[in-house]
């Protein structure tokens, strides 16, 4: 038996459906797409890794998208969890 409540579990499933479909819109380049999800409630912190939908289009070279994200109010402040 889970020690989590069915809305947190529900919840938390909902989060990463969205992060996983902000990912593919960005993997995409589809500018509105990621708008509306993150204006949605989409979390802005993808993966374990700590990438936002602003580094995984800067890294895949989607200016388009970066002028976007940053006219949208993107935080260019926010450091991945990776050291370099």
């Amino acid at each position: 038996m889970s020690s989590r409540p069915a809305a947190e579990n529900h919840q938390q499933e909902h989060q990463l459906l969205a992060a996983e479909a902000v990912r593919q819109a960005v993997e995409r380049c589809q500018i509105d797409r990621v708008i509306e999800l993150l204006k949605g409630g989409a979390p802005s912190v993808l993966d374990a890794e700590g990438q936002t939908p602003l580094h995984l289009a800067a890294a895949a070279g989607h200016l388009s998208l970066v002028e976007a994200l940053l006219q949208a109010g993107c935080d260019v402040s926010v450091q991945d969890f990776v050291s370099i």
